[in-house]
């Protein structure tokens, strides 16, 4: 009965998976924005649908938040989001976000540049693939290709 015990309570503090998070509603992140920016609005209800609880801080101008979060210049987009512990940049995709919180890399962050047509909150078709880039002090890397 002890041991039956102790794997239910051992079971209760793991840590679920990022996907389980999501679907439980259990993130709980903060997103910079203008407060005029319709595709932030609509890139927030995307994160809402996958389960994301999201507060939003309204700024006069975004682009000294991407400093303060080193984003590097030139991948900059028009919302920055804190998700537990890494800065996520632009409209990336939560299935991209789900996987770096799975993996857990050791980086700042993600960003997907600029605002592309068809990207969640986005208006119009995805035309191409996006690359996610990853950046950690300075340096950038394509982390992911959706």
């Amino acid at each position: 009965m002890a041991i039956v015990m102790l794997v239910f309570f051992v079971d209760l503090l793991k840590k679920p998976n990022s996907s389980q998070i999501g679907q439980r509603g259990q993130y709980k992140i903060l997103v910079y924005k203008t407060p005029t920016c319709g595709c932030c609005g609509e890139y927030i209800k995307y994160l809402e649908r996958h389960g994301v609880v999201v507060e939003v801080v309204n700024v006069d101008n975004i682009f000294p938040v991407l400093q303060r979060f080193n984003v590097p210049p030139g991948y900059e987009s028009c919302h920055v989001a804190l998700w537990e512990g890494y800065t996520v940049v632009g409209h990336v995709p939560f299935e991209i976000i789900d996987k770096m919180l799975r993996e857990r890399p050791e980086i700042e962050g993600i960003t997907l540049p600029g605002m592309p047509p068809g990207s969640p909150g986005m208006p119009g078709e995805k035309s191409g693939e996006w690359k996610i880039y990853a950046f950690k002090n300075g340096e950038i890397w394509i982390y992911a290709v959706s």
